[in-house]
């Protein structure tokens, strides 16, 4: 370990007046921070901007996939701007932050100007006995008028460790709500046993957090700033430029309880139109974890077979053809999955597809759902040709179905997702028959058969909604027409919108009349998963003895909504790391990038118009150094900031092993090779490489060592003799 000294700092300074300080503090699309960086390590802290409701009881937060909508996410070198609508409909929402009633005291509105509304408490007396906590994603109040605010937020990193705030919001309506506050939540495992101390503060000393969570009361002072230091000499600072208000208190949860920080915007209610400008400034630092990482293989245990990283061609923008060309040019495109748009296939029950009629118009118009002259049949069959030409195999998704084959009023109960419409049993067998039909004109016209078939995120219904039962009849049903015409289409288990419901697939999995219809079982991995939430699905795979496959990859199934944030350094490196995480544990198949389109795209328009790669695509080229047929082996890392995949191609006898490095650059050596491998080239993907190839590291005795990069994906690739 090492600490970031005041030496260190000025040389870092020095480096960031002739090379602006990017991407210390990581700001989500959204506009809430990750936290900041601190030589190459982030300090972990989030943030929000959040509407408490009149009685303090509850709050509005902003957060992914909550009640906000991003309009901007702009970088400019060191600052970043990010402009947002944050809904409040009057009553606020159940979850978010539970307060402690009244523990502003006489709160003030923080820098520049203060809030333009009185500087009283509206909340009255704190309870006898406060709680605070998270709860579930944010969104609608239950009723009241039409509200919320539009704000715009800047960060600037300038200097390091250290990101100055702007905030200006607006009222969108005259509001009665308990006020606007900037949230900060700190993970208690690093700072549940450190301090806060409130600077320049009239009624409040330096405390243990221990002592202020543990007897569940929140903490407040009037001050200019406030202190919280943790674990390895982390601290995490909020200076103002005039006294304000702070709270710490204990987050509500299981587990160790997270520490919050809030402070107001705007105290009390508002008038339509009106405006609040904050300015403070975050700052970060702690111990620098630059200790040397093992990272061990074992060929002797070896698992399924990796064929690479592939994607998704949805085909939506008249653009998409550029991007997906300059793709299967320039990088080995392993997997891929297209859709069917069976809503213009087959708009009639009683008539036949169009398209197989003699003389008929090719396809018919239609919307962003999968019609069209970008998403039409047509289109979409071609984009199955292409792949088919270059033997790359295929899922086959369809997203939107006919308006004949759903049941009537049958949107999804309780919400998620697309809300989704169930296919009507009575009419599986002519359902069955439609699909099949699509799948054989498209081998008998088009030269291509996809190996698998899917209801896009059935689970949540994007946009056929079906239980688990429902999924397990149609494997059946469809199953088994494919197979009578001869088809090598099989379906796919699970195709589910996010890793955790792995229970969707548990009908099917445990029934002895589907499994011989299934031939692959697949997960999307938008928001995550837990090691053990993934392995159910590595474990569901090895009880088939089929492959798994990650269909959809990304870690923000929003951010075309803010498609700058594809550029950010923090984004294509936590792509990276979960993607590694999902190899070592699921030892997928393949995993397939949304998208290798347009839409969520590797690329950026270059000087010119010209397409030129981004750090996302050197990741997916260099993900793909291991051959195709390579088989997963075992690997471990001694640190946790370091994580590691690993391969075995019996073929070529290479080795490739992936690291992807989260925090400052260290030594690292490599064991379990074996000893006829006497020298690894070395790969490096970072926010200033693109899969640059290093001097090769020479290797003794099955072990090499050498310097890793900091916040990078290292691949290491080596072969016996």
């Amino acid at each position: 370990m090492k600490q970031i000294t005041t030496c260190g700092i000025a040389i870092l300074y020095l480096c960031a007046i002739c090379n602006t300080v990017l991407g210390q503090a990581e700001v989500s699309g959204w506009g809430n921070l990750r936290g900041i960086r601190v030589g190459g390590q982030l300090v972990p802290f989030t943030t929000a901007v959040g509407v408490y409701n009149p009685d303090f009881s509850q709050a509005t937060l902003s957060q992914r996939e909550g009640p906000t909508h991003t309009s901007q996410y702009v970088r400019n070198g060191n600052v970043v701007t990010v402009g947002e609508s944050l809904q409040y409909n009057g009553l606020g929402v159940r979850g978010a932050i539970t307060n402690a009633a009244g523990a502003l005291g006489a709160a003030v509105g923080v820098g520049g100007r203060a809030a333009t509304t009185p500087a009283t408490n509206p909340a009255g007396t704190p309870p006898a006995n406060p709680a605070a906590g998270r709860g579930a994603r944010g969104g609608r109040g239950p009723g009241g008028a039409a509200g919320g605010f539009n704000y715009t937020i800047t960060y600037t990193d300038s200097a390091p460790g250290t990101c100055d705030v702007q905030v200006h919001l607006t009222s969108a309506a005259a509001q009665t709500i308990g006020g606007v506050y900037y949230f900060m939540t700190l993970p208690g495992a690093d700072f549940g046993a450190g301090t806060v101390e409130f600077t320049s503060a009239t009624n409040s000393v330096p405390e243990r957090l221990a002592d202020v969570t543990g007897n569940n009361r929140p903490q407040s002072g009037i001050c200019t700033g406030v202190i919280l230091s943790g674990t390895g000499n982390q601290k995490v600072e909020v200076h103002f430029p005039q006294a304000s208000n702070v709270v710490v208190q204990r987050t509500r949860g299981r587990g160790v309880a997270d520490i919050q920080v809030y402070f107001p915007i705007i105290v009390g209610n508002t008038t339509a139109g009106q405006v609040a400008d904050a300015t403070f400034t975050l700052k970060a630092s702690g111990d620098v974890d630059t200790t040397p990482v093992t990272v061990s293989v074992d060929s002797s245990k070896t698992g399924r077979e990796w064929l690479g990283m592939g994607g998704n061609y949805r085909l939506q923008s008249p653009r998409d053809q550029q991007h997906i060309q300059y793709i299967l040019d320039n990088m080995r495109v392993a997997f891929g999955r297209v859709a069917m748009p069976w809503n213009l296939w087959q708009p009639d029950q009683n008539a036949p597809p169009p398209l197989t009629v003699a003389g008929a118009a090719p396809a018919a118009p239609g919307g962003r759902g999968g019609g069209g002259n970008v998403g039409g049949v047509v289109p979409s069959m071609q984009m199955a040709q292409t792949l088919a030409k270059q033997n790359i195999p295929m899922i086959i998704s369809c997203w939107q179905p006919p308006n004949w084959a759903v049941l009537p009023n049958a949107g999804a109960r309780g919400g998620g997702g697309g809300g989704g419409q169930r296919l009507d049993p009575a009419k599986y067998g002519d359902i069955a028959k439609s699909i099949g039909s699509y799948l054989v004109y498209l081998r008998d016209h088009y030269g291509a058969e996809p190996i698998l078939f899917s209801f896009n995120e059935s689970n949540v219904g994007i946009n056929v909604r079906q239980s688990p039962q429902d999924h397990d009849d149609a494997i059946k049903i469809l199953g088994a027409e494919f197979k009578s015409l001869g088809l090598k289409t099989k379906m796919l288990l699970g195709d589910t919108g996010d890793a955790p419901p792995v229970n969707f697939i548990q009908t099917a999995l445990n029934d002895p009349a589907a499994v011989p219809f299934i031939g692959a079982i697949s997960f999307h991995s938008w928001r995550g998963a837990s090691d053990a939430q993934y392995q159910a699905w590595a474990d569901a795979a090895t009880k088939l003895g089929v492959p798994l496959i990650d269909a959809e990859g990304g870690n923000d199934a929003q951010a075309s909504g803010y498609p700058n944030v594809f550029r950010e350094q923090w984004y294509s490196l936590d792509e990276a790391a979960e993607y590694v995480r999902i190899m070592r544990i699921c030892q997928p198949e393949a995993i397939l990038e949304w998208q290798l389109t347009e839409n969520y795209s590797v690329l950026t328009p270059g000087p010119g118009g010209a397409l030129q790669p981004t750090q996302r695509f050197f990741n997916l080229k260099q993900f793909n150094l291991a051959p195709a047929g390579s088989q997963w082996i075992s690997v471990q890392s001694s640190n946790g900031l370091v994580l590691p995949a690993a391969f075995f191609d019996k073929t070529s006898g290479q080795y490739t092993v992936h690291m992807v490095n989260n925090g400052a650059g260290r030594q690292v050596t490599l064991t379990g090779l074996p000893a006829s491998v006497t020298k690894v080239d070395v790969y490096v993907t970072d926010a200033t490489h693109g899969m640059t190839k290093s001097d090769p590291v020479m290797a003794s005795n099955g072990s090499a060592q050498f310097t890793l990069v900091g916040q990078a994906l290292t691949t290491l690739v080596g072969a016996g003799k």
